[in-house]
């Protein structure tokens, strides 16, 4: 059930990203965006894999860790690739750099999701938090951007 749910919200998450767009930065807006339509879209999947995902046993979770960062290991490949690197500035190492706009993308995700173990994911303010991510990508984009 758990690979079943990753495969339809895989394959309708990487049918809505436009990987043709090659600034990094509009890319994962759109993945931002694209997630939080994904999960309006299937509350009951991203529930269940939720409840999976603070299940109590070490086995279970050793197993769905292992498929998730398999998951996320590919997903991040396909996301990450063909990006115009020379919208950075010079002295900027675009891999360093691309590792802290993850992270923040990341810890805003994480954030979200500790908010969603209170309230319903239907309870989420999406629009909130397309803001938030846009002011944290205004200021990568000035840090890193020419």
């Amino acid at each position: 059930m758990y690979d079943h749910s990753l495969e339809i919200i895989g394959n309708d998450f990487f049918g809505k990203i436009d990987i043709s767009e090659r600034d990094i930065m509009q890319r994962m807006r759109q993945i931002m965006y694209v997630k939080c339509s994904l999960v309006a879209k299937y509350p009951d999947l991203f529930d269940f894999i939720h409840a999976l995902n603070n299940e109590d046993s070490d086995e279970v979770k050793l197993e769905l860790q292992n498929r998730n960062n398999e998951f996320m290991e590919k997903s991040y490949s396909k996301l990450y690739e063909n990006i115009d690197t020379s919208l950075f500035r010079e002295y900027v190492d675009v891999s360093k750099a691309l590792n802290i706009m993850i992270w923040t993308m990341e810890g805003i995700s994480t954030k979200k999701r500790e908010k969603a173990k209170v309230l319903s994911l239907n309870d989420l303010h999406y629009d909130e938090i397309l803001a938030e991510m846009d002011t944290y990508l205004a200021i990568l984009k000035k840090s890193f951007y020419k």
